[in-house]
């Protein structure tokens, strides 16, 4: 209690006293994931744009700003988390609650883990949802910038077994796809979701190819990108060969290695991979199920280390929401055992996702003109993979927004 007092006093205290030039001092800044990083750098922010960028003693700091002593740091840009959920009973009622308790939940599910932005991959709760990322644009609530793929959509009889007795939308036909696509995008959407293959009652049901074929080309009128829950290989095969973009899973449900060929296609199609591997951890133990060797987890490490090393595009996400583990670091560890070292783990938290969704001019690295979403780490992330969840601040858009006692 008296870390969260003194960790609201210090942000108040500093948004009182906030001037619109920030200067953030002696860090050690990787501007992006594959560059060296600069020792003891200097990164001058005006009204929320990072105005430049470079080596103590090249850098100029303004008489009026704010400085930001950060030696020993480590400065990254803000992260992405692409797989969320924000339908926990806690957030009933977005409207309604005090801006306090929005950002208080907002700081212990997202900000102390560094995350800047985050994508909403699916909700039952629309309004709600829309709600909620309106006060944290209109009231500049302490909260990550906040993406959604709005309601997705499965087959006919395909609502997931394990949300029951709730139910999905199910499409029928291409008329049901294209009116269900068009109310996300009237409702602010910036990916549309669907499951390929759905986990049912009357056991695994798959969307049509036609079905997934006309919603990757509706979607992409739009210029948004269809991300699909595969469940199974089948389920992946079918979504990446009708346009499907973003697979939002692994698909470890065969306990088998994806096909060489499956692979080969994912790459030539630019196909982009969520691993969520914690998840899986998460539906283990929760059924008493012990993870260490389970063979469902150690597949979805193989697959992901197998798109990983044949060049393929991944951004980070975990489920967190249908997941009630909010702490990331079990993702950053089979991300790595996976064969992905802290260049490639930094990657798929920043430029990568901030490419795959049309961000990457205001976003993703550390360079001039784009916003300050940044963080100072604790440690190097070059040393451990420790490092990407021992945040010492989140910084968005010039902002202090959560500082670790």
């Amino acid at each position: 209690m008296l870390v969260t007092l003194l960790t609201t006093l210090h942000l108040t205290v500093f948004a009182q006293n906030k001037s619109s030039v920030l200067a953030i001092t002696g860090a050690r800044i990787y501007t992006t994931p594959y560059q060296e990083p600069i020792e003891k750098g200097i990164v001058i922010v005006e009204n929320g744009i990072i105005k430049a960028v470079g080596p103590w003693g090249k850098i100029k700091i303004p008489k009026k700003a704010k400085i930001l002593k950060a030696d020993g740091l480590s400065l990254v840009a803000g992260f992405w988390n692409c797989h969320v959920h924000l339908m926990e009973e806690k957030w009933n009622n977005a409207a309604g609650q005090s801006k306090e308790e929005l950002e208080k939940k907002m700081e212990e599910m997202f900000l102390r883990y560094g995350f800047t932005t985050i994508i909403d991959l699916a909700t039952l709760h629309k309004e709600n949802l829309l709600d909620l990322a309106q006060r944290v644009t209109k009231e500049n609530l302490r909260s990550p910038e906040i993406l959604y793929a709005g309601e997705p959509f499965v087959a006919e009889n395909g609502s997931p077994l394990y949300i029951a007795p709730l139910r999905l939308r199910e499409v029928k036909n291409k008329r049901d796809v294209e009116l269900h696509i068009n109310e996300q995008v009237k409702a602010g959407a910036s990916l549309i979701k669907i499951w390929s293959a759905s986990p049912a009652k009357k056991g695994i049901v798959s969307l049509s190819d036609s079905l997934i074929a006309h919603a990757s080309l509706i979607a992409g009128k739009y210029g948004l990108a269809v991300a699909a829950h595969p469940t199974n290989i089948r389920g992946a095969d079918l979504a990446i060969s009708n346009g499907v973009k973003i697979l939002v899973h692994t698909s470890p449900d065969d306990r088998l290695p994806f096909p060489d060929s499956l692979v080969e296609k994912m790459i030539k199609k630019q196909v982009v991979l969520m691993p969520t591997l914690q998840m899986i951890k998460w539906e283990l133990e929760r059924f008493n199920v012990p993870s260490k060797n389970d063979p469902l987890l150690q597949t979805g490490i193989t697959q992901l280390s197998q798109f990983f090393k044949a060049g393929g595009t991944i951004v980070f996400g975990t489920d967190v929401g249908y997941m009630t583990v909010y702490d990331p670091a079990d993702e950053y560890v089979f991300m790595q055992q996976a064969g992905m070292d802290y260049k490639a783990i930094l990657a798929s938290l920043t430029i990568a996702p901030a490419q795959v969704f049309g961000k990457q001019k205001e976003t993703g690295t550390i360079e001039a003109g784009k916003k300050a979403q940044l963080l100072l780490l604790k440690e190097d992330p070059a040393k451990s993979i420790s490092a990407f969840t021992n945040i010492a601040y989140t910084i968005q858009n010039g902002e202090i927004i959560f500082r670790k006692q």
